[in-house]
């Protein structure tokens, strides 16, 4: 194959929408008109930073990150992101992935020095930013899954609690003391949020749809919930915060028990966490795994890092007990 010349720039704010077709290839997603603006200009830890590279002025390729706050040793740090890698189809096989992430990577050093980035890579992908830029797996994710009738069965003498649940299309000024108050361990590395992240990432969001939901017990705040709904009614738990750690062993119950009755699901689904008496908690809750390599819920979608650093904050950060991982984690 003949090996082209590329032309390679910052991308440009003011034309990100020239990225439309290449996504559509890449990905079999059309995305709205304000989805490149939503995602590289009105996220609230900053504006992406990536390159895209040209052959005779067509767009050929896109390599990107978007900045993050994290929680890290309980100090606000800055993480990166990997996102909407592209290559578009008439130019694979060209390098250029790996041409535009070092790109990437080297201006991100001379902009910040130690720099620090996660990201959730594709299957094609992932071979090349660990076998030729140096990331390395964090962990390979396990799904955890939970049938409908086994958790009914299960659970007819369990208690009931008083969580309260209420679908709601804002985080309002009732979450601003929820996450102000919010306690976070020392030696872990957890994604910040807040309100204005969240209505950011997950009621903004121009490409994909989430229920949130509000839960309270007494009229008192004690958590969120973020979910989806799929094919076949599986149940995908993106997200589940409490306020205090200890909440999760009262009410994950009661959780499940909601979205199995609201939105009559056959299975929900979710990361298995790394933490592991979060991960007993789940198992305890009737939790399990695809233990046969095929088959549904059998895909482990790797967490990968990128660092010139081993450590962030005196914190490992390619060990994967560190992480406090939920699926909101990943950019989409």
């Amino acid at each position: 194959m003949e090996k082209k010349n590329f032309d390679f720039k910052l991308v440009d704010y003011d034309n990100l929408n020239e990225l439309t077709e290449m996504f559509n290839l890449c990905f079999n997603l059309m995305p709205s008109e304000n989805y490149f603006e939503w995602k590289f200009l009105h996220n609230p830890a900053g504006k992406a930073i990536g390159f895209v590279a040209y052959h005779e002025g067509e767009v050929a390729g896109f390599y990107g990150v978007i900045p993050e706050q994290f929680m890290v040793n309980g100090e606000k740090t800055l993480v990166y992101q990997s996102m909407d890698t592209m290559t578009h189809p008439k130019y694979q096989r060209q390098g250029l992935l790996t041409s535009l992430a070092k790109k990437t990577y080297e201006h991100l050093i001379e902009q910040d020095g130690e720099v620090f980035i996660i990201g959730f890579p594709g299957e094609t992908s992932h071979p090349i930013l660990v076998k030729k830029l140096g990331w390395k797996d964090i962990v390979l994710i396990d799904i955890i899954f939970l049938n409908q009738a086994a958790f009914k069965m299960k659970s007819l003498f369990r208690k009931t609690s008083n969580l309260s649940f209420e679908k709601i299309e804002k985080f309002d000024e009732s979450f601003k003391s929820y996450f102000e108050n919010k306690n976070y361990p020392v030696g872990r590395i957890l994604r910040r949020y807040d309100e204005n992240f969240l209505n950011w990432r997950v009621l903004s969001n121009p490409l994909f749809e989430y229920e949130v939901v509000k839960m309270s017990e007494a009229g008192d705040l004690v958590g969120f919930l973020v979910y989806a709904l799929y094919e076949k009614k599986r149940c995908f738990i993106y997200h589940i915060d409490f306020a205090e750690d200890e909440l999760y062993e009262k009410y994950l119950n009661s959780v499940c028990n909601y979205l199995f009755e609201e939105n009559q699901s056959n299975f929900l689904y979710t990361f298995e966490p790394t933490q592991p008496l979060l991960a007993e908690l789940f198992k305890k809750n009737w939790f399990i795994k695809n233990i046969f390599g095929k088959g549904p819920f059998s895909y482990k979608p790797p967490l990968t890092g990128f660092s010139n650093c081993e450590k962030i904050k005196n914190v490992d950060f390619f060990q994967k007990e560190s992480y406090h991982i939920q699926p909101l984690l990943r950019d989409y």
